[in-house]
């Protein structure tokens, strides 16, 4: 499977020790020249692991977009966004990461299967490649992505962890 990310479920997934994730579920991961360039602070140890494992990783690529081919993408989304869908949309990938709920509407609208990095730790749960989803999701809570609690216990149950 072709996916493409965006620029948050790498951080969010960096950030959380869990990016090697995206390299063990999927068989390739574009990564949008326009993403990279969004975690280029040396400063911050989450993107110097995005773009250390971008470098390491042999299921990574990198990709331009062409400005023709983001046009058709809603200007008010976000450029690593727009080039996410952009790619997935050019290259026909297979599924496109992305967390923003706009992003993720526009990417359907282009007829793409979406996902995010709730989805990305729930795919790992079902194949076996963590054990506790529920250690997952507090990571990922810690390191700022929002989730409501409905949906946080609903997927505990789905798993027998509640």
């Amino acid at each position: 499977m072709i996916v493409t990310c965006d620029t948050s479920p790498l951080l969010v997934l960096a950030k959380t020790g869990r990016l090697e994730l995206l390299g063990t579920l999927y068989d390739e991961v574009w990564i949008p020249s326009a993403v990279l360039e969004e975690v280029q602070d040396p400063d911050r140890s989450d993107t110097k692991a995005i773009r250390r494992w971008c470098r390491n990783e042999s299921s990574v690529s990198i990709h331009a977009v062409a400005e023709a081919v983001r046009e058709s993408i809603p200007e008010e989304l976000g450029r690593g966004e727009r080039a996410a869908i952009a790619l997935a949309v050019a290259r026909d990938a297979d599924l496109v990461i992305l967390d923003d709920q706009e992003g993720r509407r526009a990417a359907r609208a282009e007829g793409l299967a979406v996902t995010g990095t709730i989805g990305v730790l729930v795919e790992a749960r079902a194949e076996g490649h963590i054990d506790s989803l529920r250690v997952e999701l507090d990571r990922v809570v810690d390191a700022g992505l929002w989730i409501s609690e409905a949906f946080y216990e609903r997927l505990l149950r789905e798993f027998g962890e509640s």
